[in-house]
């Protein structure tokens, strides 16, 4: 008797022992403040299927671009770019945009839908980051990530007012190019150009091939035209984070 006693007493005491250790350690979990901040959703996500895309940028300074290609669609007009902020609120996984520029045929609710009107969208980011959800996993981005091994590669920008021209230039030599310009002869002018660059560090060039033209495409508009390369001379400086781009100076946004 005396010795299961004891054994029921050695039980005991490491039961608790062992409640004791995860209490703790589930303390030291809850209060470790990377495992409870919630994950960012800045940056540049994609969805790629042949010539199909879809492309959502989300900066830190809340500006939003998204750009897509749906070859499902009704109407070309209904592809192309939006422009705008957002405010992502992770308790809720909800993101908010707000669209101030709209060349995804306006009125019409396509992309992510029309100026004026606040679209609210389910958005959490899986995997450690590197997958965004939207619309409860209808829409799996995955965050295209830049290398630091070339000092090209990010997301520049510049904005005047409703002006603006963003170049994102991405690690798999994958290229967009939005800009809306109020002193074009016609709005057909603005829009997004995407395809692929190459980089020659030692000219101080870019050779962009242009796959996808919603800039007035075959009016020299924008960066080019499909079918013809563009090469055009660049300049980085202000330890890399400014980049003239044929008299453009656009700085380092992501």
């Amino acid at each position: 008797m005396s010795f299961l006693k004891n054994e029921i007493m050695k039980n005991k005491t490491l039961g608790i022992i062992c409640i004791l250790l995860i209490s703790v350690s589930a303390c030291k979990k809850d209060s470790d403040p990377e495992n409870n901040e919630p994950q960012s959703v800045v940056g540049v996500w994609a969805i790629k299927n042949g010539v199909e895309f879809s492309y959502l940028t989300l900066l830190s300074n809340n500006t939003f671009m998204y750009a897509e290609n749906d070859a499902d669609i009704e109407s070309e007009a209904e592809n192309g770019l939006e422009l705008g902020t957002y405010s992502y609120n992770s308790d809720k996984e909800q993101i908010t945009f707000n669209i101030v520029y709209d060349d995804n045929d306006p009125g019409n609710e396509s992309g992510i839908g029309d100026a004026g009107t606040p679209a609210i969208f389910e958005a959490s980011v899986l995997e450690s980051g590197a997958k965004l959800s939207l619309l409860n996993g209808e829409l799996i981005f995955n965050k295209k990530e830049f290398t630091d091994s070339s000092p090209i590669t990010g997301v520049w920008g510049v904005e005047n007012g409703t002006e603006f021209s963003y170049l994102t230039l991405l690690s798999d030599n994958t290229f967009l190019y939005g800009e809306n310009d109020l002193d074009t002869t016609s709005d057909l002018e603005n829009g997004i150009e995407v395809g692929t660059y190459v980089y020659n560090s030692t000219n101080g060039t870019i050779t962009f091939t242009i796959v996808y033209d919603d800039n007035d495409s075959g009016n020299d508009s924008g960066i080019g035209d499909i079918g013809t390369d563009s090469t055009i001379d660049v300049v980085l400086s202000n330890g890399n984070n400014t980049l003239t781009i044929s008299g453009l100076v656009l700085t380092k946004a992501l």
